[in-house]
């Protein structure tokens, strides 16, 4: 009995630690990465891409050297974003601001006489990408592959503050439970996020109000998504978008495979973005790929 309370004292001792410790305001708070890349006609409208929990300026890679190339063929200006992960960004996905974000883009728009914006991200850069949108109504377009329909933790070892801020205060946030901390010991990421959105309160507190986003909005979902539930979460976001008799483009595709697949997806994008910004609001449901 004696072994087991020392064993187990110290854990409940550190655990309650890493809970409860908040940590200071990330250096570099506030800072981005901007790349801009222009067409060679006159951009009539801005795509800007956000990359996921791999940090860094995921879409200056040549990985995506084509795929940029094809948004500036298609008349479009395209601005990479690095926005933790970087030199000069944070470190980690830590509170990252909204409003940051939202200047940078406003200034390039201005430079540049654009007169539409649309936000694509994957993962976390989905989910940044509904609550940029839902907060700022000068985004007319959201983009979002296997995203979450709720704001989840920062990426920090205690995971106890938000990933978001907006004016300097923290977006409400699914924290991590205990009962989390097993299935994500063990490397098994979406167990670890199914047993958070168990907890109804926390969830219905977090959610990204997707129905305040002026504008068109995809979502693509991982059929057999391993990182997290990405096609329950996205059914989420359709439901509550029906639920406020949403006036925009909304559709929710679902994709084969893993939570990769639908980055080979783009004709399916670049699709939606040449319609929505020539069409007016309509009303797509749930569809799938085979």
């Amino acid at each position: 009995m004696k072994t087991t309370c020392y064993i187990l004292c110290p854990l409940i001792l550190v655990l309650i630690f890493l809970f409860s410790y908040e940590p200071p305001i990330p250096k570099n708070y506030g800072k981005l990465d901007l790349d801009l890349y222009l067409p060679n006609i006159q951009a009539q409208a801005l795509i800007v891409g956000f990359g996921g929990a791999e940090g860094g300026g995921s879409w200056t890679s040549d990985q995506w050297a084509a795929t940029r190339q094809r948004f500036l063929d298609e008349g479009y200006a395209f601005l990479s974003i690095g926005y933790f992960g970087t030199e000069t960004t944070s470190a980690e996905l830590d509170r990252i601001s909204l409003n940051a974000i939202h200047d940078s883009v406003q200034s390039v728009v201005s430079r540049n006489n654009i007169k539409n914006v649309a936000l694509i991200g994957g993962s976390k850069g989905g989910e940044l990408v509904l609550n940029l949108t839902s907060q700022h109504a000068e985004f007319s377009s959201a983009i979002a592959l296997v995203p979450s329909h709720v704001s989840f933790p920062a990426h920090t070892p205690w995971m106890n503050t938000s990933s978001w801020s907006l004016n300097d205060k923290e977006l409400t946030f699914v924290p991590a439970s205990f009962t989390s901390l097993v299935p994500l010991l063990k490397g098994l990421l979406g167990e670890a996020f199914k047993v958070m959105l168990k907890d109804k309160k926390t969830v219905k507190s977090a959610l990204i109000p997707v129905e305040k986003i002026e504008g068109s909005i995809l979502l693509l979902s991982a059929e057999n998504d391993e990182q997290w539930p990405s096609t329950y979460m996205c059914a989420q976001i359709m439901n509550r978008l029906n639920d406020n008799a949403f006036q925009f483009e909304y559709e929710h595709i679902i994709v084969p495979g893993d939570h990769s697949a639908p980055l080979q997806r783009f004709d399916v994008i670049f699709k939606f973005l040449n319609q929505q910004f020539k069409s007016g609001p309509t009303h797509t449901s749930v569809s799938s790929l085979d």
